[in-house]
């Protein structure tokens, strides 16, 4: 903890305050210690204005601590774009004592980040996937947080055939397939040799 139980004390109450607390502790044993005599108990030791005041720092300080809870700040964009967008996302705790923070990717085993921010600059197709903020301290964990993260890019033909050059007989059919990547999916449009006489049949144009 940042603060010590002495310093917490002095924000709150005087030397004045303790030791009319501490003379009270001793006169309070004085006025009882008699009942006890029959039984085996450690021999008192007065108690001094130092050890009332640690006494009292950790109440308060057991009262503060507590289990982190986290908000995210900032959301992506709903269209972002490649090598172009970039992404900054904060997960932000609340927790005494302070929290350490993770960040996962589903799907992986890796750690995305154990910094407060994650940032992607800018940010790839291979970047897209659901992202999640947790915080843990020495008093437990927080709830996960999650984002999903989609990256947009234009198509590009992967393959196109079977053969850039394909040969047929008169009148029969042909079949030719084109496999495209892209986000959003990507549509298709066929176009024939303007110069060919005969026109351009589409059955079945994949999607």
């Amino acid at each position: 903890m940042k603060e010590s139980v002495l310093d917490v004390m002095q924000l709150f109450l005087g030397n004045d305050l303790f030791e009319l607390f501490t003379t009270e502790t001793n006169r309070y044993h004085i006025q009882v210690s008699h009942k006890y005599k029959e039984y085996k108990i450690a021999k008192w030791t007065d108690v001094t204005i130092q050890e009332m005041k640690k006494f009292m720092g950790l109440l308060i300080l057991m009262g503060q601590v507590h289990a982190p809870t986290i908000r995210l700040i900032g959301s992506p964009e709903i269209d972002l774009e490649e090598d172009k967008d970039a992404l900054i996302l904060r997960c932000v705790a609340d927790a005494n004592p302070p929290a350490s923070i993770v960040w996962r990717r589903a799907g992986r085993s890796e750690i995305a980040s154990l910094q407060e921010t994650l940032q992607l600059r800018p940010v790839g197709r291979r970047d897209a996937g659901l992202y999640t903020c947790q915080a843990q301290n020495s008093v437990g964990t927080s709830e996960q947080l999650s984002v999903q993260l989609d990256v947009k890019y234009p198509p590009k033909i992967l393959s196109a055939g079977p053969d850039r050059l394909t040969t047929a007989p008169l009148f029969s059919p042909a079949a030719f397939e084109c496999v495209a990547d892209g986000n959003p999916m990507p549509t298709y449009k066929w176009l024939s040799n303007k110069l060919s006489k005969w026109p351009l049949i589409l059955k079945r144009v994949p999607h």
